[in-house]
């Protein structure tokens, strides 16, 4: 399992200084939701700030439903949890889609528009590791080597798990 690390604190100042360059990409924890009623959630927040900031925001929605066959054994888990990637960064159509294919693609990006940065911001995360820690170890080793990958290029990515 990779560790996720924490943003500076304050979150917005953290995130400001993510978006700017100033702290590298990598997998970053999401603070927990809003502490005040009508506050906006960390997840939102982080949204915002990057699309103003001229980042692609790719949201990763939480799993959905049961995952059918292969649940028990984690495969439908990881079939879901891979079809949730596609959909996020908009894979090509006839992409292959398993855990070597995914990390090809997290390492390509090219048929998605110009962008400052690439954001994703997966608020539920916890919800997909409640259901299959291994699936969701081996997406984060995968996640992690494509942020690395991306560090070194014009275009960076980063992660924020909640």
């Amino acid at each position: 399992m990779t560790t996720s690390r924490e943003l500076p604190e304050p979150f917005g100042e953290g995130l400001a200084a993510l978006l700017r360059g100033d702290l590298p990409a990598d997998l970053h924890r999401l603070p927990p939701g809003p502490t005040a009623p009508g506050e906006p959630s960390p997840s939102t927040e982080a949204r915002h700030a990057a699309e103003e900031a001229g980042w692609r925001v790719l949201p990763f929605s939480p799993p959905d439903g049961p995952a059918a066959e292969g649940e028990n054994d984690g495969g439908g888990i990881k079939r879901l949890l891979i079809e949730e990637f596609a959909a996020t960064f908009d894979f090509p159509t006839g992409t292959g889609r398993n855990w070597d294919a995914l990390a090809d693609l997290l390492t390509d990006l090219s048929w998605l528009p110009p962008a400052r940065g690439r954001l994703m911001v997966a608020p539920h995360w916890s919800a997909w590791r409640a259901r299959d820690t291994e699936a969701v170890d081996t997406a984060e080793e995968i996640l992690r080597e494509a942020v690395v990958h991306w560090s070194t290029r014009p275009v960076p990515l980063a992660v924020l798990l909640g």
